[in-house]
């Protein structure tokens, strides 16, 4: 596979850098640097066929507005799900750790409640399972899950679907 890395020096090879105006310059640095932040990784790590694809417009993402919804988001898990699972359900908690004890999975909020279950489903950032002092995984993730969240870098932008 061809990264998009790949792709740009194989261009610069055609237009050398070195023949560039300076402005240029510090716009093709400062647009690689958009697309890094917008996909979340080093162009060296990203692969072309990632770009231009029918499916997506070509923009790396799905087009279009970029909003909340009026209420948030919780509207939609409330709607999505009936009133004895809403009564599991404990949103707006930070979680500091989910422990699996023998089949039974643990989950500490920082409020110090726990919660057990036979099955959990958590939607975090991506950041606090990247931060030392974030979300707590006993068993830890695969050590390769561990790598792909370290080579990620994360922008201030978030597209809600």
């Amino acid at each position: 596979m061809l990264s998009l890395g790949t792709a740009v020096k194989e261009i610069l090879l055609q237009h050398p850098f070195a023949q560039l105006t300076p402005t240029q310059k510090a716009s093709m640095c400062f647009n690689i640097a958009l697309v890094e932040i917008w996909m979340g990784g080093s162009i060296e790590d990203l692969q072309l066929l990632e770009f231009g694809a029918e499916d997506d417009g070509g923009y790396g993402d799905f087009p279009g507005s970029h909003s909340l919804p009026i209420g948030g988001m919780q509207q939609f898990v409330t709607r999505l799900v009936d009133s004895e699972v809403q009564s599991c359900l404990a949103l707006e908690s930070t979680v500091t750790s989910i422990v699996d004890q023998n089949g039974t999975i643990v989950v500490s909020v920082r409020s110090g409640q726990q919660y057990e279950s036979d099955v959990v489903v958590i939607t975090v950032p991506i950041s606090p399972l990247q931060e030392l002092g974030g979300i707590t995984l006993k068993p830890p993730l695969p050590t390769p899950k561990q790598g792909a969240l370290g080579r990620l870098k994360l922008g201030a932008y978030k597209k809600v679907l």
